[in-house]
């Protein structure tokens, strides 16, 4: 079993030991040997957990969601991260929200990293009183700069959305950031932008 399967499998049940308790934002940061969470109890659409966990100086995470981000038409689950080791070691960042509904979705991330880096996203697609596990997205990346992105289609009406990081470092004072962003846009609003280019297009061939 690699890493990324690892993670998919952790987030998952971390994912469906809270997601019927907590219908709200929440981020775990997790060394391996404690976890820690965050919760957005007031549900506003931010959240940030920063601390130092075990063996690592710091870990600065914020999130952000709706309503805090998006509209109607477009949501969207932002992660955002900094973190520096003490030592060697490995640090799991995930972030899940539940209530979304939209179809299509468009993956970013990009960042620099000291050590490694293993990103996952999944949904949770519910379905009567069941639930399967959709991957949406899995990537590693080296040292250096790193980008990468994916856009597909979730062929359901109700879901929960996951992201997870695992960060790993074999010495201190490494450093890793990165952003990971989930946009689900709504597909007559696709529709509609992609309407209005191709009139400006053909108003602009005619006035030439």
């Amino acid at each position: 079993m690699n890493k990324l399967n690892q993670i998919l499998i952790a987030g998952l049940l971390s994912l469906m030991a809270v997601s019927s308790a907590n219908a709200t934002l929440m981020m775990t940061v997790s060394d391996g040997v404690d976890t820690f969470t965050a919760t957005d109890t007031d549900g506003d659409g931010m959240l940030s957990l920063t601390g130092v966990f075990g063996s690592w100086a710091v870990s600065a995470n914020t999130a952000f969601t709706n309503p805090f981000v998006g509209n109607d038409y477009l949501e969207v689950m932002h992660l955002n991260s900094v973190n520096v080791s003490g030592g060697v070691g490995s640090l799991t960042i995930m972030l899940t929200d539940i209530d979304f509904s939209m179809s299509n979705y468009n993956i970013n991330v990009g960042g620099t990293s000291q050590g490694t880096v293993d990103f996952a996203a999944f949904a949770d697609l519910m379905n009567g009183e069941f639930a399967m596990t959709d991957g949406l997205y899995s990537e590693s990346f080296g040292t250096g700069a790193f980008a990468g992105s994916k856009s597909g289609n979730i062929i359901d009406d109700s879901y929960s959305l996951t992201l997870v990081a695992n960060v790993n470092h074999t010495g201190a004072g490494q450093i890793t950031s990165f952003d990971f962003e989930v946009k689900i846009p709504e597909p007559a609003q696709l529709a509609l932008l992609g309407l209005s280019l191709l009139l400006l297009g053909f108003a602009s061939r005619k006035k030439s």
